[in-house]
């Protein structure tokens, strides 16, 4: 077997452009107590996020949250531009006016239904947290 591909593949595109947050931020930064990923099953509960798109440890008493915040730039202006147009669009639209019953089948998990690709919707947990604050 080839694997040449693969090592051509982990090298780092000198023309590729590095995103501001995410793994690009974090580079080789990497502590196991401190950093929450989502193969935790408690993933989605140390994360809160508010209805402007920003996203802060659920319990302020959370350092690995804190951490991981601050490590990936989970609150990079761009990451708050897009989480806040997601919610505006789900729960805030613009041509009709959701109801509490709307409101309630967000919150209840209709964004984090897979799509026909087995993907989830962007921005999916943001959307359904806020809705649950709303109700």
């Amino acid at each position: 077997m080839n694997m040449m591909n693969l090592i051509n593949l982990a090298k780092k595109n000198k023309n590729s452009k590095k995103c501001p947050f995410g793994a690009h931020a974090k580079e080789n930064w990497y502590e196991r107590d401190n950093f929450v990923t989502p193969l935790q099953l408690d993933c989605e509960d140390r994360f809160k996020f508010d209805d402007f798109g920003k996203v802060q440890a659920t319990n302020h008493q959370d350092t690995a949250a804190q951490i991981t915040i601050e490590k990936l730039v989970l609150n990079h202006q761009r990451l708050i531009d897009l989480r806040k147009a997601a919610i505006d669009e789900a729960i805030f639209p613009i041509d009709i006016e959701l109801d509490a019953s709307d409101i309630q089948k967000i919150a209840n998990g209709l964004y984090s239904q897979k799509n026909e690709e087995g993907k989830f919707r962007q921005f999916c947990l943001a959307i359904e947290q806020v809705a649950r604050q709303l109700i």
